[in-house]
């Protein structure tokens, strides 16, 4: 079975909102905008039960793709919280933050933003390099370079 995606209105023409669904079932949502400087911000929500199933990078290289067709996009602007929209039970943080920490406390490795589900998809599009532009226990903010 494959996704479908159900358009909303986003905030401009450089900006997309899908509700996304999996045969009946609303399985997540992706939102993205790109700036006039080329750099994308994009949210990815898959529920839990689908996570780890191509579903999240199949929305994030829609959107990814649309906006890069409008604005050539040179850079990912990424931020993963503790106690934010998308933060899950026991530990309270996004998914993202929680694989970033796992990595970085097993082998303290300075590449574990490609560890992270955005780092493997923005890299998987080209994105080779990275900026970490803040680093606490409970946000790490990285932008992620051609």
């Amino acid at each position: 079975m494959s996704l479908s995606f159900q358009s909303k209105l986003g905030i401009n023409e450089f900006s997309r909102f899908y509700c996304v669904f999996l045969g009946d079932d609303l399985i997540g949502s992706v939102q993205g905008s790109v700036n006039d400087k080329n750099i994308l911000c994009l949210v990815v929500h898959v529920d839990p039960e689908h996570q780890k199933k191509g579903f999240g990078f199949e929305m994030f290289e829609k959107v990814f793709l649309e906006l890069n067709d409008l604005r050539p996009i040179n850079t990912i602007a990424a931020s993963w919280s503790a106690d934010e929209e998308f933060a899950y039970p026991p530990d309270y943080m996004s998914s993202n933050l929680k694989m970033y920490w796992e990595c970085y406390n097993d082998t303290e490795s300075k590449d574990c933003v490609f560890m992270t589900a955005t780092g493997k998809w923005a890299k998987k599009l080209g994105f080779t390099n990275y900026q970490k532009l803040r680093v606490s226990r409970e946000e790490v903010t990285v932008e992620f370079i051609r």
